[in-house]
């Protein structure tokens, strides 16, 4: 409880502020009007001094508030003020804050009061509803748990499989890469061998031509050759036949001679 003293232009009066914070969360605010009037000496016509006193009164007056919201001026007005605002906070389903304002109602009414029971049933039904609320804000906080795991798992599984179909096509692109090294491999081998076949077939041509030619010239000069040895012997036999006939010339030469 925190306590102010403040003077006031009013001759002999000062006014005191107390803040007190009641059970429920409720701040009391009092304010107090006090009169202090010490002896007064009144001075009279004789120069003797007359001395009064006068006594001291005081008017308190009252505020309460739950935080900065005005309650009343009285215990069960505030408290009204309070279970209402908590009603009000209850329909909007913000049954924490609507369970502490009912409770402040009930803890600040007067004993006896005749909304007292019904501040307090208040209390129990803001506080079951509180409850509900958490138990149901926590499922669907599991639930959104849940989901979000299951997320994950899709999305763990999409990247997964996303890795694996990149995987199947570098090993793809790797084996088209390796398939069309080896054709292209196996393509210039073939080409290799067709022009080595041509160059052979060429090689065989050439070869063969070159013995025909060989052969056509050997054929050439057998027939020369033989043409040649006819000839010779063309030649050979006029001249046995003209010896033969000088000798058979001289001999009838001979015969005649004899």
């Amino acid at each position: 409880m925190s306590l102010n003293l403040v003077s006031s232009a009013e001759w002999g009066v000062e006014y005191e502020y107390a803040t007190e914070t009641l059970s429920g969360g409720v701040t009391k605010r009092t304010k107090a009007r006090k009169t202090t009037e010490n002896v007064r000496t009144l001075t009279g016509i004789f120069t003797l001094g007359i001395s009064e006193f006068v006594g001291e009164h005081r008017i308190e007056s009252y505020e309460y508030y739950y935080g900065s919201d005005y309650l009343g001026e009285t215990k069960n007005a505030a408290a009204e003020a309070a279970n209402k605002k908590g009603i009000a906070l209850f329909n909007e389903k913000n049954f924490e804050e609507a369970e502490k304002l009912c409770n402040a109602a009930y803890q600040t009414c007067e004993t006896g009061y005749t909304n007292e029971a019904l501040f307090k049933n208040n209390i129990t039904i803001a506080q079951n509803a509180a409850e509900a609320q958490k138990a149901a804000e926590a499922q669907k906080a599991a639930e959104a748990q849940r989901a979000a795991e299951a997320q994950r798992t899709v999305e763990q599984e999409r990247i997964a499989e996303k890795k694996a179909a990149e995987a199947r096509e570098h090993a793809w692109r790797e084996k088209a890469q390796r398939a069309g090294k080896l054709q292209r491999l196996a393509e210039k081998r073939a080409a290799d061998a067709e022009r080595k076949t041509v160059e052979t077939q060429r090689i065989v041509e050439a070869c063969r031509q070159q013995a025909q030619r060989a052969n056509e010239r050997q054929i050439a000069a057998e027939k020369k050759a033989a043409e040649a040895e006819k000839k010779a012997a063309e030649t050979e036999k006029r001249a046995v036949e003209a010896q033969i006939a000088n000798h058979g010339l001289g001999m009838i030469f001979l015969l005649l001679c004899q």
